[in-house]
């Protein structure tokens, strides 16, 4: 927990820098400048976003010419702080860091309701649990990525090794360390410690009588984001569903900035980034690039830049992508190239099947004969939470609609983020059903709903006003934190732990813990995965013995041995750098 609380300050600061160095280049601008024709703070959130969407990019591209390990990554997202030594930039990022002291007058409550906001999240991000799809393939691909860097051909050793996402390789330096790897959630708790450090701003403005929408984004939206991702532990995971669902509120606090010459250049590289997390977000990408088409003839200089920057940060994403699996969007058949790894349109379509399954069926696939209807209950019985926020969003769409047009009077909400939010929600609730999914959708349409209701009810904002509201944001991640449904599985491994039956995780105070092998799907009765060693094409792997669980062990391993000993490596000397083929192409 104090890990992520001392080093936190030291990440945004330089993210801020990467940001502001994005900015500049994007405006032709100075960001004092900006700053002083914007509300500061936009210009230090919109930089910080920034600056992790252009270190995403730049991991991207590292990861296929070097391994991602922890001293890269620390040295990627450091490279900025070497221009300091330039008077001029000194200044740029001074101007950017101080815009945490403008609001003098309300400094002490903006304090107070940023430790109510940060601790919690730096406590929940340090208590590790794998999850099942975390430990199936997050974590693995991950550890693969920071060892070797990207592996042409790793959808061979597992199918679902090909959904890969720029967020495993944001997440490869954590996994450093082999079985007892250490941080693999660090790039996650950074995340959230950012948002939380934006609604925090944001929550204080309300104290103040803010009337913006694009505060109410940021302390509604960014909040309910923190609740659904405590309630199932993926603050302390590799999941990219946390970042996708947190972009989805950053891009709506983008489009609902009023100044839209320095917001609608901005936001492009972020959709990049997003896109490159996870198809649910393809929303954003649709929405952004009608916002820019509409500002092109005003905007032309910076939307060509940003452009630019969006291409640099997308590209190398699908030159990963159809490295590790074929295809430039896996598992959508369509975007797949003919090579030799590229899996079948079968298995193509089983996973595409298998996914939307899983989200309709709460985590389960549906039998082939379960009609519509029938889908629908076992959704709502078996994902209860998923399905009221998928369903909650889609009624917060109408009740948003309706209330815009009631008592003869429109009430003024902005068009982008609710046509984000109404889209998005709808595609999700069409194809994949899944809280996981939609979440940032709905915490966006949760935001305007209640902006709507304080133009209606000028008493309503009083709640918003309170002094009580960072303490019951507080206790409420705790609150559910605790009664989650992986705290269980806590409890028993944390006690096996005092007994002494799995090896201790660390304290994890002054570095995150080491992550605590057991089964995942047996925690009350089986001890860790166990594994067995063979040579194949003259390489060491290993081979899990139960449940195909890789997760605990160095790579490279084999969930199946059919799949070891159906490919080869492209050369043996190399081992699993140098990529892998089927052997029936010999």
């Amino acid at each position: 927990m104090l890990f992520y609380l001392l080093t936190f300050p030291f990440v945004l600061a330089l993210l801020v820098m990467w940001g502001a160095i994005t900015l500049q280049s994007i405006l032709g601008e100075s960001v004092s400048k900006l700053a002083k024709s914007n509300r500061g703070l936009d210009i230090f959130f919109c930089s910080a976003w920034l600056g992790i969407s252009v270190v995403a990019g730049l991991m991207t591209v590292t990861s296929q010419m070097l391994p991602v390990t922890l001293f890269v990554g620390i040295g990627i997202l450091t490279l900025p702080a070497v221009l300091l030594i330039f008077p001029r930039y000194r200044r740029e990022v001074s101007t950017l860091l101080i815009m945490f002291y403008r609001s003098r007058s309300n400094w002490l409550r903006f304090l107070l309701t940023l430790i109510l906001l940060v601790i919690p999240v730096a406590y929940i991000g340090s208590q590790l649990i794998v999850y099942f799809d975390t430990a199936f393939y997050h974590l693995p691909v991950a550890r693969l990525i920071e060892k070797y860097g990207a592996i042409k051909g790793i959808v061979l050793i597992f199918l679902n090794f090909g959904q890969i996402s720029s967020w495993f390789v944001l997440s490869a330096p954590g996994t450093t360390g082999g079985e007892n790897g250490w941080g693999a959630q660090s790039a996650s708790v950074y995340l959230t410690m950012l948002a939380a450090t934006q609604a925090a701003f944001a929550i204080t403005y309300f104290a103040t009588g803010s009337k913006r929408l694009s505060d109410t984004i940021a302390g509604v939206g960014f909040v309910l984001v923190i609740l659904m991702a405590t309630r199932w532990g993926m603050v302390a995971s590799l999941s990219p569903d946390l970042p996708a669902m947190f972009l989805v509120v950053v891009v709506a606090w983008f489009l609902s900035l009023e100044n839209t010459k320095f917001s609608t250049p901005a936001i492009l590289p972020v959709a990049a980034f997003a896109v490159t997390i996870k198809l649910s977000v393809v929303p954003i990408a649709i929405i952004v690039v009608i916002v820019a088409f509409r500002e092109w003839s005003q905007n032309q200089r910076s939307l060509i830049f940003s452009i630019s920057i969006a291409s640099a940060i997308i590209c190398p994403y699908i030159s990963l992508s159809v490295l590790t699996n074929g295809c430039i969007a896996f598992p959508v058949a369509a975007t797949c190239l003919d090579l030799p790894w590229t899996p079948s349109i079968e298995q193509l379509t089983g996973q595409a099947n298998l996914i939307m399954d899983a989200a309709r069926g709460g985590g389960h696939v549906l039998p082939p004969e379960t009609s519509i209807s029938d889908g629908l209950l076992r959704w709502v019985f078996r994902d209860t939470s998923g399905a009221i926020i998928v369903v909650g969003g889609l009624i917060l769409v109408a009740s948003i609609l309706a209330m815009k047009f009631t008592r003869g009077k429109i009430i003024a909400i902005s068009l982008w983020p609710l046509l984000l939010a109404a889209t998005g929600i709808v595609y999700v609730a069409i194809l994949a059903p899944s809280g996981r999914f939609g979440g940032g959708y709905t915490a966006v349409l949760a935001s305007i709903f209640v902006f709507s209701v304080i133009q209606f009810s000028a008493r309503t904002s009083n709640y918003f006003r309170s002094p009580l509201l960072p303490s019951g944001c507080a206790a409420a991640f705790l609150i559910v934190h605790m009664t989650n449904p992986g705290n269980s599985v806590r409890d028993i491994i944390s006690e096996r732990v005092r007994e002494g039956i799995y090896q201790s995780a660390s304290s994890g105070y002054l570095t995150p813990k080491n992550l605590i092998q057991f089964d995942i799907h047996q925690p009350t009765s089986q001890q860790a995965p166990r594994w067995v060693t063979k040579i194949v094409d003259g390489v060491l792997i290993t081979i899990p013995t139960h449940n195909n669980e890789c997760w605990a062990t160095r790579p490279p391993c084999f969930p199946h041995e059919s799949d070891a000993n159906n490919i080869k490596f492209e050369l043996s000397e190399g081992g699993v750098l140098h990529g892998m083929s089927p052997k029936s192409n010999e």
